[in-house]
């Protein structure tokens, strides 16, 4: 059965020339399904009834994070997790009470780019911003 999050997997494995294995596709799955996050020992264990392995897993996800399929997100508490990214430039709003992430996009940061380029010499590559919050529904939880 093909998941139309496929289609998305098989085009940046295909403009790379890497082969999109079963293992690859359920892995791709699993964190495609799951807009919280997970960490790795978390995929490794719901993938495990796959018959996919720790080392499977590990190398899959830390693939699909140079391919840029997956993001690295850390909650508040330094705990990691891997969501599925969106194409493009993009970064992840957490709630810190049931873990969703949504990705935005907005982001100008040209000004303080171009600010620490003056003040330190380096050449800015690229930036990484994370947004915590509480969702509304989590906030509704909290009033109630």
């Amino acid at each position: 059965m093909t998941h139309a999050c496929d289609k998305e997997l098989d085009t940046v494995l295909q403009a790379r020339g890497v082969p999109c294995t079963p293992q690859r596709r359920a892995v791709w799955r699993f964190f495609h399904e799951h807009p919280q996050g997970h960490t790795i020992a978390e995929a490794v264990e719901a993938l495990h009834g796959a018959g996919i392995g720790q080392a499977t897993v590990y190398r899959t996800v830390f693939l699909f994070l140079d391919l840029g399929l997956l993001s690295r997100v850390q909650d508040p508490a330094g705990k990691t997790y891997f969501v599925a990214a969106r194409p493009g430039h993009a970064h992840p709003l957490i709630c810190r009470g049931c873990r969703t992430i949504i990705e935005f996009d907005a982001c100008d940061l040209s000004v303080l780019e171009k600010l620490l380029m003056t003040q330190t010499g380096y050449a800015i590559e690229s930036h990484r911003l994370e947004v915590y919050g509480l969702c509304p529904r989590c906030q509704a939880e909290t009033h109630s």
